[in-house]
Formats: C-alpha cells, structure tokens, sequence
C-alpha cells in the first residue's frame, strides 16, 4: 500500500467510524503521530477537500 492508498483508508475510517488519531492509530498498528501527519501535513497536498472534512471531524471530536 503506497501513501497515499494509506492516507484515504485512514480517512475512510475516520469519516465513516467518527474515530479520533488515538483509535485510528491502534486501528492500523501506528504511531498517533504518524497518523497525525498523515491526516494534517500529507492529505492536503492530495486533496484539499477531503482535508476540510477531516478535520470537521476532528474538530467536533476535540469539542465535546
């Protein structure tokens, strides 16, 4: 699996299942700042949109 097969799958869980960086990073046997970068450094050189979701997501996460 590449990086960026690897950041979509990431995203897929995380927009389906509501997970947060901690639930998505055992998910995937992963540092939480692997998973991190992935989703805030890497996924919005590849899709600017998706990115926005994203972090919709884990902004409604971190606020209640």
């Amino acid at each position: 699996m590449n990086e960026y097969e690897r950041i979509l799958l990431e995203c897929r869980y995380l927009l389906s299942l509501n997970k947060n960086y901690q639930e998505l990073a055992n998910k995937f046997n992963m540092d939480v700042s692997v998973i991190y970068n992935d989703l805030n450094k890497l996924l919005p050189k590849y899709d600017s949109i998706l990115y926005k979701r994203v972090k919709m997501v884990l902004n409604n996460k971190s606020s209640t």
